[in-house]
C-alpha cells in the first residue's frame, strides 16, 4: 500500500492566510478592499523595509519597535505594544471613517489628502458627512474593484493552467476516458486553451439587461421598455466574434427522429465585456475570457426556432462534433420552498405565463411546474430564493398583473420505500408534468 507523506507545498498552496496575499479585507457597501501586499506597498517606503518582507509582519502577533526600527515577535503578556495590523493598517482607515462618517473633520482629511495620490482632485468642503463621503474617500484610496482583480490574476490559475483540472470534470466523455477517446483538433484546442483553434463556448445562465444603453437592469425597468437578456459565457477555445454562427451541442446522440438530428444553432449579434452592471461592446472575445452575449437562436422549418434559455445552460460550437460540457445545475438545483401562483384576473394568464418564462430563463436555480389541475407552481431554493424570484416577477418578468401567491410549502423529501423496479425510474416511462414552452424537453429527459 502507498504511504501517506505531508507535503507542505502542497498544503500551503491551498491556504488561506493575509499574509499570503489571498485574503482581501473590505466593504463592498462603501467601495473599498484591500490585501496586505497592497498596503506594504505602501507604507514599506516610510519605514524603510522591502515590502515582501513588511508583508510577513503585517499579519499575527508582531509589533514595531521604535527604537530598532524593526519588527518584533509580541509576547500573549504584552499589553502596552499594538499588532502592526492595528497599528499600520486599521488605524489609518479607522481615521477615514472618523473623520468623515458621523462628522468632518476637514483639517485632518487635508493632511491626509496630501499623502493620498488618490484624494488629489476631490473637494473636501463639498463633501457631505455620512456614507458618501466614506465611499468617494476610500474608494479612491483603495479601489474594491482592483484589489479583488489584482488578487484573482496573482493567485487564480491561469485558464491554460486550470483546463487540465477541469476539464475531466466539465467533460468526462472525452477527457476522463484515458486513450478510448481519439485526440482531434478540438480536444487539443481544448487542453491548451488556444485562441486560434476551434470555439468552444459554455453559456452559463441569461441576464436580464437593456441592451439600448448597455447595462443589466437589476430588477427594475426604465419606462415601457421590454425585457431582454445576455448570456453569460466562458470562452473555453478559439476566439469568439460578432455576427457568427455557432452550434448547440446535446449530451449525448439518443433521439432517433429525423428532426432532432439537425443540429441547432444560434446566432452571435454582439459580445460585451462586464463592467459591474455596465456592459461595453467588443469585437472579440479570445479563449479564457468570460462575457456577455447577445444572442438569437437560428430558426428551423417555417423560422420558428427553440426559445432560448429554455434549457439554462448551453455548450455552443462552430463545429457539430464539438464536445458537450456537464452543467452544474442538474443535480444541485433543488426546490426546497413551493408556492402556487395565479393571477388574480383571468386575463392575465399570458402574461403570467411568459412572466414564469422568463424568470425560468433568467434564474437556473428556480424550478417551474404546471399541476394536472393547470396550477403553477414556482419552486425556489429557499426562503431569500423565494423573495427574490416573487420581487422578479412583480417588478421585471410580469409588471402590472396582480397576482396571488399562497403559503409556502417546504418540501420533506425523507421517507421509507421497498426497492423500485426500473420502468418506475425510466424518465420515459413516467409522467413528467411540464409548462407549455418547456415540453419539448420530455424527449431530451
Amino acid at each position: 500500500a502507498p504511504e501517506l507523506q505531508f507535503d507542505l507545498a502542497a498544503e500551503e498552496a491551498v491556504t488561506y492566510s493575509p499574509e499570503r496575499g489571498n485574503v482581501a479585507f473590505g466593504s463592498a457597501s462603501h467601495g473599498w478592499a484591500f490585501c496586505l501586499d497592497g498596503f506594504a506597498r505602501l507604507i514599506a517606503g516610510k519605514m524603510g523595509a522591502k515590502p515582501a518582507n513588511l508583508q510577513r509582519v503585517l499579519w499575527g502577533e508582531f509589533s514595531f519597535n521604535k527604537k530598532t526600527k524593526r519588527a518584533q515577535f509580541r509576547s500573549p503578556t504584552d499589553t502596552k505594544s499594538k499588532p502592526m495590523f492595528v497599528e499600520f493598517v486599521l488605524q489609518q482607515i479607522f481615521a477615514v471613517y472618523e473623520a468623515s462618517y458621523r462628522s468632518l473633520n476637514l483639517e485632518l482629511l487635508s493632511k491626509m489628502q496630501s499623502q493620498i495620490a488618490g484624494w488629489k482632485d476631490i473637494d473636501l468642503s463639498r463633501l457631505t458627512t455620512g456614507a458618501a463621503a466614506v465611499r468617494e474617500l476610500m474608494s479612491r484610496w483603495q479601489p474594491f474593484a482592483e484589489c479583488i482583480l489584482r488578487m484573482a490574476a496573482q493567485h487564480l490559475p491561469s485558464p491554460k493552467e486550470a483546463a487540465a483540472n477541469r476539464l475531466p470534470v466539465l467533460c468526462p466523455r472525452w477527457f476522463a476516458a484515458g486513450d478510448r477517446i481519439e485526440r482531434g483538433p478540438i480536444m487539443d484546442a481544448l487542453r491548451d486553451t488556444d485562441p486560434a483553434g476551434p470555439t468552444v463556448v459554455y453559456l452559463a445562465k441569461f441576464l436580464a439587461a437593456d441592451l439600448v444603453r448597455c447595462v443589466l437592469t437589476g430588477d427594475t425597468l426604465v419606462g415601457d421598455e421590454d425585457v431582454k437578456f445576455v448570456g453569460l459565457c466562458r470562452v473555453f477555445s478559439g476566439t469568439l466574434r460578432p455576427l457568427t454562427q455557432l452550434f448547440i451541442m446535446r449530451e449525448e446522440e439518443e433521439e432517433e427522429t429525423k428532426e432532432a438530428k439537425v443540429p441547432r444553432a444560434v446566432f452571435m449579434e454582439r459580445i460585451f465585456v462586464m463592467k459591474g452592471r455596465f456592459m461595453e461592446a467588443v469585437q472579440e472575445a479570445p479563449a479564457g475570457s468570460i462575457v456577455s452575449v447577445q444572442v438569437r437562436p437560428v430558426g428551423g422549418e417555417g423560422g420558428q426556432g427553440h426559445e432560448m434559455g429554455v434549457e439554462r445552460c448551453l455548450t455552443l460550437c462552430d463545429s457539430v462534433e464539438g464536445p458537450f460540457l456537464e452543467t452544474p445545475y442538474s443535480s444541485q438545483a433543488f426546490a426546497m420552498v413551493r408556492v402556487s401562483i395565479e393571477p388574480r384576473n383571468v386575463a392575465d394568464l399570458d402574461s403570467l405565463d411568459r412572466g414564469l418564462r422568463l424568470l425560468h430563463k433568467a434564474d437556473p436555480s428556480v424550478s417551474i411546474e404546471v399541476m394536472v389541475t393547470g396550477e403553477n407552481v414556482l419552486g425556489c431554493c429557499g426562503d431569500e430564493h423565494l423573495k427574490r424570484c416573487i420581487t422578479d416577477l412583480q417588478k421585471l418578468f410580469a409588471r402590472g398583473v396582480p397576482l396571488s401567491i399562497s403559503k409556502p410549502l417546504v418540501a420533506v423529501r425523507e421517507a421509507i420505500a421497498p426497492s423500485v423496479s426500473a420502468d418506475r425510474v425510466d424518465p420515459k416511462s413516467s409522467t413528467l408534468w411540464l409548462p407549455s414552452w418547456a415540453s419539448h424537453l420530455v424527449d431530451s429527459s
